[in-house]
């Protein structure tokens, strides 16, 4: 059973990266980091973490997957504040779909791990 499997599907995904966007696209520390909030960004997190847990790869198929993710964090000089936002946004999204106890323990170590990547690989 995959990742994905494990915390619901896809649709669980889709709904976790609608959740996460509406906070952090209405958090002012966050907001700056986005060129153009309007893009479909939940559409483009949800196919990246989908591929990543296990599912379809959409997002490489659409938009260059791992390395494109990363290349669109450079430059973005992110904060520690930032990253702990981020992050906070992330779990709480987590929370609010309904990520069972087991998978959500695994997920915030990856959100945790992800998000020290980015700050790195930002400045």
């Amino acid at each position: 059973m995959s990742f994905l499997d494990e915390i619901g599907g896809a649709a669980v995904v889709d709904r976790l990266a609608e959740h996460f966007y509406r906070r952090a696209l209405a958090d002012p520390d966050l907001r700056v980091l986005f060129r153009d909030p309007d893009e479909p960004h939940a559409k483009r997190m949800a196919w990246f973490l989908t591929e990543l847990f296990g599912g379809e790869r959409l997002h490489s198929q659409h938009r260059g997957g791992f390395a494109t993710m990363v290349a669109s964090h450079r430059g973005l000089r992110i904060s520690e504040a930032q990253r702990a936002g981020w992050v906070s946004h992330m779990l709480a999204a987590a929370d609010e779909v309904g990520l069972p106890d087991g998978p959500l323990r695994q997920f915030a170590n990856y959100v945790d791990t992800a998000s020290r990547l980015a700050l790195n690989g930002s400045q």
